[in-house]
């Protein structure tokens, strides 16, 4: 995706297969919409763009992509992402989480809780 593909997609705000998120502290936050995404029709999560469209950017870019793929990896069955990154106005960097429709459902262990 370009520049001027993802103004497009951001212009059009958050719909069912978009969601944009400023940054992402909670990584728990960033399971949920993985596996939102992954259990529907799959999805776009843009990170670096506020709710109302606002393009502010990322600031550790290498941090986000690790987390990314973390995150995902846990889930179960692991969720396969593709992740990229699009610098808008030569200076903002947003970062685009492609999740695919999952074939088998999928779920956060951690959410699930102990078993007995």
């Amino acid at each position: 995706m370009n520049a001027e593909e993802l103004v497009r997609r951001i212009s059009r705000g958050e719909n069912l297969h978009t969601e944009f998120k400023e940054n992402v502290e909670n990584p728990e936050s960033l399971a949920k919409s993985i596996v939102c995404f992954a259990n529907t029709d799959g999805g776009q999560i843009i990170v670096g763009v506020s709710r109302n469209g606002e393009i502010i950017g990322v600031k550790d870019l290498d941090y986000l992509e690790r987390l990314v793929d973390d995150v995902a990896f846990k889930c179960e069955p692991p969720v396969t992402v593709v992740v990229e990154t699009v610098e808008i106005e030569g200076k903002k960097i947003v970062l685009v989480i492609n999740v695919r429709s999952g074939l088998a459902l999928t779920f956060i262990p951690s959410l699930i809780g102990p078993s007995g």
